[in-house]
């Protein structure tokens, strides 16, 4: 088990610490429309969680949290119309 501490930073991104690793991973957000915010870190958990059960790396994950948070705040309401592992791909492009 990996033991980590992650930040969520809103339009700067997200920076993951772990004990006795140096330096963190810092993930940058993309440039969004804030239409709402709510649900926001409830989507990035979603994203990181899913690419990390998944068997992602750290940082891998820790993009596709970054990716569903910025996503989620484009559109509004916290969860009317999760998106999905491949409208996160289409987004990131």
């Amino acid at each position: 088990m990996r033991h980590c501490v992650v930040v969520t930073r809103g339009a700067q991104g997200a920076i993951l610490a772990q004990k006795g690793e140096a330096p963190p991973i810092t993930v940058s957000a993309p440039a969004v429309d804030v239409v709402d915010p709510c649900g926001a870190g409830d989507a990035f958990k979603a994203g990181f969680l899913a690419r990390f059960t998944a068997g992602a790396s750290l940082l891998e994950s820790l993009r596709f949290g970054v990716l569903s948070g910025s996503l989620s705040v484009t559109k509004r309401g916290a969860c009317n119309d999760p998106p999905t592992a491949a409208d996160l791909i289409a987004f990131a492009r």
